[in-house]
């Protein structure tokens, strides 16, 4: 048994007390589970931090390889409370200088990424310096806060997705994954494998996916996940019931004409009406239209993922 275990789920426990003063909104950190690596860091008597690794491998024809590298490698961070840049840098060093892992499959790619609540800031320097930069952040917004702006009419009607808007809902999962290649949150993949989100969003039940339609014809979609399809989420906040928000497009040619803002609250209308308390969701940090977009309709951050990504066929 690696002698880091407990020590490891000691910072745990200190960390999500501490995460838990400063804000309640924010879920708890995990403990390691069998099968992670614990990388050591510090002289032994300091012990003020340690990483978690943990390697994820993600068949390239799975939707989910749209999001995330096919062979992932990522490190959990556990620390005392007051600890420096210097002691996380440490244990990025750490980590670094063991060899990257073997890429899973022909044609894959390979990624490290660290996931950070947004108020941990001392160590976003050190991730920087070596390289990091960040590509996600997840946003969450309690139902029973207003948003930002106010809500207004506009020509767009917004009603429940059904089976006749699949075809024209797959076109705009495809605009929104072309969108957002170029700012790193999305991978090149086969082009149809983001049909998956629009197939599983037409199949929830009416009221939790959504189109916009204009004069006919359908300009944007979005979806929440219901709860019970969001629990591999929800512990990134401390709230329940708490439920995911998946998808929200709108076709570039009608941006920045409410049309977003009338989608998203319906959903949020119709995810209070059904008892949810807190809705996530993760957006892509370099996008510089997605984070404004999702304050202004009252979501705020909690974690950020960091990522540095090998040049594919290195």
């Amino acid at each position: 048994m690696n002698t880091l275990g407990p020590l490891s789920e000691e910072l745990t426990a200190r960390m999500n007390e501490t995460l838990r003063d400063e804000d309640p909104l924010l879920g708890k950190l995990p403990t390691p589970q069998p099968g992670d690596d614990l990388v050591a860091v510090l002289p032994a008597a300091s012990k003020r931090a340690v990483g978690v690794v943990r390697q994820v491998d993600t068949p390239l024809d799975s939707p989910v390889s749209l999001w995330r590298a096919s062979t992932l490698e990522s490190l959990q961070l556990r620390h005392e409370p007051h600890c420096s840049s210097r002691d996380i840098a440490e244990v990025l060093d750490a980590w670094l200088d063991s060899p990257e892992p073997a890429v899973s499959e022909t044609g894959g790619d390979r990624a490290r990424s660290v996931r950070i609540p947004v108020i941990t800031t001392q160590a976003i320097i050190p991730l920087i310096e070596r390289g990091f930069a960040p590509s996600t952040v997840t946003l969450a917004r309690r139902l029973s806060s207003p948003p930002l702006r106010p809500i207004h009419r506009t020509e767009v009607l917004v009603r429940p997705a059904i089976e006749n808007d699949r075809h024209r809902m797959r076109e705009l999962m495809r605009e929104l994954v072309s969108t957002e290649i170029p700012f790193g949150a999305v991978r090149e993949r086969t082009a149809t494998l983001s049909d998956t989100y629009a197939d599983e969003a037409v199949s929830l039940d009416p009221g939790w996916a959504v189109v916009a339609e204009l004069r006919g014809e359908v300009i944007g979609w979005a979806n929440i996940a219901p709860p019970e399809l969001s629990t591999w989420a929800a512990d990134s906040v401390s709230t329940r019931p708490a439920a995911y928000l998946g998808v929200a497009i709108v076709s570039r040619a009608f941006r920045a004409g409410g049309v977003g803002h009338a989608l998203v609250s319906d959903l949020h209308a119709h995810a209070a009406s059904a008892g949810v308390d807190t809705v996530l969701l993760d957006a892509s940090a370099q996008n510089p239209w997605s984070m404004p977009f999702w304050q202004r309709e009252g979501y705020r951050p909690l974690w950020t993922t960091w990522q540095r990504r090998q040049p594919q066929g290195l």
